[in-house]
């Protein structure tokens, strides 16, 4: 009786010992695994910013997008082998080796313009000669007005199109950039105030606007899930450098806004906003490679 518990016993510690083995070689495997995508400019080994460097990108924009121009030229100076080649130009003709081609589509307040700009930029000139295309709306172009379907249907039908036709250009997509949340003295009237709209319906235009960019966003991530299809711009302008997240529950969504320390007037990012979403933006491109 005592020789089988002992026996029992005896199988139990090896069935242990086993299973603390097999999990042991499992994590190695994970941790191999987790080699992969680059999350950070330090990660990236200088062959591959070489790589991305002889690649012809272009880049439509307005505002926002100068800001994140202007966040690759911050990180450049610090990371001296990250050597974009970045000119302001339509025309890649003339462009022998890689460089970051950009320059402002449309105008703002109408995504249409921005749309039949892109294609007209591609139809031009670009398609066929950029290895990566892309394009952004600004966060004045999507708001609680717009039609959002009318101008997702719009893009997808002439995004579609161009990959159809110039298929030696991958066209990637960028997300809705956002606005900060709207700063009000923490006073007691005012949680009053905010509370009583809450209650009839009339919520601030800035939630309803954030809702709005928030609803469309969602419709290009749930279009665009390929790895290294779609840029979320404002996933990362919604995170701060800790990852705390700049978000307001509203029923059964979390609404994004523009983290308040990456701005100066609630829109437009500021140094420390370009520098963190140009590396954001870098780690895609060279994860999309």
């Amino acid at each position: 009786m005592y020789k089988i518990k002992n026996d029992n016993y005896f199988y139990i510690v090896v069935i242990i010992c086993i299973v603390f083995i097999s999990s042991c070689s499992k994590g190695k495997e994970d941790m191999t695994t987790k080699l992969g995508p680059y999350t950070k400019i330090s990660d990236v080994p200088n062959e591959v910013w070489e790589k991305l460097s002889l690649k012809k990108i272009y880049f439509g924009h307005q505002s926002v997008g100068n800001n994140i121009i202007d966040g690759i030229k911050d990180v450049m100076k610090t990371n001296p082998h990250v050597k974009l080649n970045i000119v302001e130009t339509i025309d890649l003709s003339q462009v022998k080796s890689g460089c970051f081609a950009h320059s402002k589509v449309g105008k703002n307040l109408d995504p249409i313009s921005k749309i039949n700009d892109f294609v007209n930029i591609n139809e031009n000139g670009i398609g066929n000669s950029a290895d990566i295309a892309f394009f952004k709306f600004c966060y004045v172009d999507i708001s609680e007005e717009t039609d959002l379907i009318d101008i997702y249907k719009k893009y997808k039908k002439e995004m579609r199109s161009l990959v159809e036709k110039y298929s030696k250009t991958r066209f990637v997509h960028v997300t809705v950039p956002l606005n900060s949340k709207p700063k009000e003295p923490d006073s007691l009237f005012n949680k009053i105030k905010n509370f009583i709209k809450t209650v009839i319906g009339k919520g601030s235009n800035n939630n309803a606007n954030a809702a709005a960019k928030f609803e469309f966003n969602e419709m290009l991530r749930k279009e665009y899930t390929k790895e290294g299809e779609l840029f979320d711009l404002a996933l990362s302008e919604s995170i701060n450098r800790n990852g705390v997240k700049s978000t307001v529950i509203k029923g059964n969504e979390q609404l994004q806004f523009l983290t308040p320390e990456f701005t100066d007037d609630g829109g437009h990012l500021n140094e420390t906003g370009r520098i963190k979403v140009a590396e954001d933006f870098l780690i895609f491109l060279v994860n999309a490679l």
